[in-house]
């Protein structure tokens, strides 16, 4: 390409580049505490969750080992099968050259640069002013879901801000070649899907596909060409269509290597089903959809129905204006349509027909209907572009017959930016001020906020309207984007602020461990399985934590049962009293369960559960006399770390064994037989009896001996000494895709004490070792790799193809 190819290039793009600008811009004013100051925003799910995950994910990577497995959470975990970790992501390769928490803010942050970016090129790709797709940008992404609570830990907006690149291949398909579009929404849809997030990367190919589908069955399109009639039947028509189906097919194969592993664990776990409470929780009611439009700051269900009101009225008008002689779009239709349908699916239980839902499948595996905020706020600020274009048309026709002094016109869009951002200051400041170097919060009445926020709205509306008059279109266009930031800042800033801002932490806070942990950290973590039976979020804004939660002593080398995961095994969850996904609280649908501290029970024993965490107990519960088990070791500010004395090694053996189903051995192990159960002496084998091997029964003989020679995250070597055939069994969960060998031969491993695993061994000296294979990832990553390269062969074939035709 020739030099004089670029400079045509950047003559073409050179305003939308100054656009572009304009967002970098009001990122930078948006989070400047945050990339200037001293402290981060990881907090919420990434705090407790995603960011820990990636440390150790990554940290296994650069040791030269797959992140297949982790000892670290839940007694042995398939860490792979954890998508919201996003390993194949792009944007979580930075932690691989930089500080952990750097790695995470970019991950968290990106999506308030990229999504504008990307919804602007999409606004521009579908006929929008360039203003118009500005604050088309702005207002998804500083509004609705994409600024609430639940977006702080980046993977719901990671997921979601590639849709406008995937529509943007959708059309192109109309006139471009397919192979070319193809490829581009293949890569669009592959980031959404390698984020994780499968409720929102869902959502996002939904909306692809309605879209492509819109685009085939409209008979007409502003810029289509031919009769739509008579073209009903051509590829081009349908073109869009394949194009989003293709790529949602080949988007899976490239994830496949993180799909199949994932859907391993979903079969296997709490999620599987849900009850229909659980379902519809996180429902808007219609009263409270409507507030949280009005005052967001005072009323949300995890998300918020926000946009700015100005950009509410501008899409109705978009509507409008559509429906006028000349104006057609159904583009506009179809927006309008996702819109109503987006806050209709918000309102969840309190919808007519959202039970149904709960039958479909997939759809029914997702939680909180208020995350429809998505469809809700992206079709609305679509809508806004096409209500700012009519609108702006229609004024620029007016002041063509109106002669007034420009000079005079310019001074006072001036004064009233001036003016307007004054009063978003100060409604800032009234709500609170906050910011990441000064946490004051006083509340402000609703009712003050709602006047505070009419007179921004009043007098934002009057600036574009001022603006909208200058005839000079440098200066119009320059002060328009200017009052379209105004418009766009402060409102969500005050939100983010009041969310978001009241969680940072310092540098110290986010690297150094509690007082609990470095007290545990003395003692081997692959001997000691400590249990941190706290609630999660206890410590989150605690500048000096008491204790950790159990995914954050991952990043500290501790081996805990508890963990915070989506994808609690369900078997796990039985063994534990039914607990939730963070393995302390008692699952939705089940009534509490104290049993696992009862003296029967002896689950914790056998998960080599060493140290107990607890906190803040109101009296002391009977189960702590029981000194006969408990040893208090640390007892600080209402925290106390104890002993189990009765805690099993990580590996033993056994000379007597026992035939059991499931059921049975989760009584036997919880002391709800009724047979006692010593797992020193017998353990029971999920086999039938008639595979039962032989044992001499009783105890093994003082010179038997098992012990661990090598402990990595996905292989065990185990060293073993019997003068008569004994069970090994292992304190590590017992999950399909481990594999063993005795003495290098392959043998079985057997669900052991219904969570264990458990290995039949002859009399005499031998060598096991566990190996994590990962059978689902590694077909995955054979699907993977063949899509990638068949992506690339049409990449390569339609460039070929295009130059011949040229």
């Amino acid at each position: 390409m020739n030099r004089g190819f670029w400079r045509g290039l950047w003559n073409e793009r050179r305003e939308d580049a100054t656009f572009i600008l304009v967002i970098i811009i009001f990122f930078i004013l948006f989070f400047g505490d945050i990339l200037f100051g001293d402290k981060s925003i990881i907090g919420g799910d990434s705090f407790f969750y995603t960011w820990p995950l990636r440390t150790v994910s990554w940290d296994t990577i650069r040791h030269g080992t797959l992140p297949l497995w982790t000892p670290f959470l839940m007694s042995g975990y398939p860490l792979l099968s954890i998508s919201h970790i996003a390993l194949g992501y792009p944007l979580t390769w930075g932690y691989l050259f930089l500080p952990e928490h750097r790695a995470e803010l970019i991950f968290i942050l990106a999506p308030y640069l990229l999504s504008p970016a990307f919804m602007y090129a999409y606004a521009r790709q579908i006929g929008r002013s360039r203003t118009g797709s500005l604050l088309a940008g702005l207002s998804f992404t500083y509004g609705g879901l994409m600024c609430s609570y639940l977006a702080s830990n980046g993977t719901v907006t990671n997921a979601m801000m590639w849709l406008p690149l995937m529509l943007i291949a959708i059309e192109r398909a109309r006139r471009r070649p397919t192979l070319l579009c193809l490829a581009g929404a293949t890569g669009a849809y592959a980031m959404s899907i390698l984020v994780g997030n499968g409720q929102f990367f869902l959502y996002v190919g939904a909306l692809a596909i309605l879209y492509a589908v819109m685009l085939g069955v409209s008979r007409r399109l502003p810029d289509a060409e031919g009769d739509g009639q008579a073209r009903w039947l051509s590829w081009r028509r349908w073109a869009p269509l394949g194009v989003a189906t293709g790529a949602i097919i080949l988007s899976m194969g490239i994830a496949a290597f993180q799909i199949l592993e994932t859907l391993r664990a979903v079969r296997r776990s709490v999620r599987y089903t849900l009850d229909y409470d659980f379902f519809v929780g996180g429902s808007f009611t219609l009263s409270t959809a409507v507030s949280s439009l009005i005052a967001p700051v005072y009323h949300f269900v995890e998300v918020t129905t926000y946009v700015p009101p100005l950009v509410l009225l501008l899409a109705i008008t978009g509507l409008a204006l559509s429906l006028r002689p000349g104006r057609y779009d159904p583009r506009v239709l179809f927006w309008s349509a996702i819109a109503a349908i987006g806050w209709i699916l918000m309102l969840g239980d309190n919808a007519p027909l959202y039970p149904l839902l709960f039958h479909v499948p997939l759809f029914k595996l997702f939680r909180v209907p208020a995350r429809h905020a998505f469809e809700w706020t992206f079709a609305i600020s679509i809508l806004s572009a096409y209500g700012w274009d009519g609108v702006q048309s229609t004024v620029s026709g007016w002041k063509n017959s109106l002669k007034r002094p420009q000079g005079r016109m310019l001074t006072i869009g001036i004064i009233l930016l001036a003016a307007g951002v004054t009063v978003g200051i100060f409604w800032w400041r009234a709500a609170g001020g906050i910011t990441v170097a000064k946490v004051d919060y006083t509340d402000l009445p609703e009712s003050s906020y709602i006047w505070w926020k009419i007179l921004f709205t009043s007098l934002t509306t009057l600036i574009v309207w001022q603006c909208w008059r200058i005839s000079t279109s440098r200066w119009r266009n320059g002060l328009l984007a200017v009052a379209v930031m105004l418009i766009c800042f402060f409102e969500p800033f005050i939100l983010v602020s009041r969310l978001w801002w009241r969680d940072a932490k310092t540098m110290p806070r986010l690297l150094n461990p509690s007082t609990t942990t470095r007290l545990l950290q003395d003692y081997p973590p692959e001997q000691n399985r400590i249990y941190s039976y706290v609630n999660l979020f206890a410590e989150q804004k605690s500048a000096s934590p008491r204790f950790d939660a159990p995914d954050l002593t991952a990043r500290y080398g501790l081996h805990n049962v508890a963990g915070y995961e989506q994808l609690t095994l369900e078997r796990y969850s039985r063994a534990l009293g039914n607990v939730w996904q963070n393995t302390v609280h008692t699952r939705p649908g089940f009534a509490p369960d104290n049993n696992l501290f009862n003296p029967g029970s002896h689950v914790l024993d056998l998960l080599n559960m060493t140290f107990l965490i607890t906190s803040d107990e109101p009296t002391t519960p009977d189960w702590l006399l029981d000194t006969e088990r408990w040893q208090l070791v640390y007892d600080e500010d209402n925290v106390r770390v104890l002993k189990n004395k009765r805690a099993l090694p990580r590996v033993w053996l056994v000379a007597e064994a026992e035939a059991v189903d499931g059921v049975e051995a989760l009584r036997r192990i919880r002391g709800e037989g009724a047979q006692s159960f010593d797992p020193r002496q017998t353990a029971l084998l999920e086999i039938l009896p008639k595979d039962l091997p032989a044992l001499p029964g009783g105890l093994v003989s003082s010179k038997s001996s098992a012990r661990i020679v090598s402990y990595e995250n996905n292989r065990l070597v185990i060293e073993t000494i019997a003068d008569s055939p004994t069970v090994l069994v292992v304190s590590e969960t017992f999950y399909p895709g481990w594999e063993a060998t005795l003495d290098g031969k392959q043998t079985q491993i057997l669900i052991t004490d219904f969570l264990l695993r458990g290995v039949v061994l002859p009399a005499g000296s031998h060598r096991i070792e566990m190996r994590y294979t990962a059978p689902a990832a590694r077909t995955g990553a054979f699907i993977s790799i063949s899509t990638l390269l068949l992506l690339g062969a049409i990449m390569i074939y339609a460039r070929r193809s295009s130059r011949h035709k040229t």
